[in-house]
């Protein structure tokens, strides 16, 4: 009951604290945003060691691995073509 007394005194005293809303200036601030990309899906190749025949010689297990060097070579630049095409 003293509170809700001593309330009338409290609040002139608790006002006078508050800042002067208008000497507040706006302040512009720079913030990066992140925007969602919409590149589009690139299709990954037919890879050629999957499709060999488990008894395949040796000669031909290199020429399909030197052959999905390559594939995985223009997979990844058209990868990094259309990561590239979001920034």
């Amino acid at each position: 009951m003293k509170f809700i007394l001593k309330l009338p005194l409290i609040l002139p005293v608790l006002s006078a604290c508050t800042p002067d809303i208008r000497s507040i200036e706006p302040v512009e601030v720079n913030v990066p945003v992140a925007v969602s990309c919409s590149a589009g899906a690139v299709a990954a190749p037919d890879w050629n060691i999957p499709h060999l025949d488990p008894g395949a010689s040796t000669a031909d297990k290199l020429k399909a691995a030197f052959a999905d060097l390559e594939l995985s070579r223009g997979y990844t630049e058209e990868l990094e073509a259309e990561l590239n095409g979001c920034s």
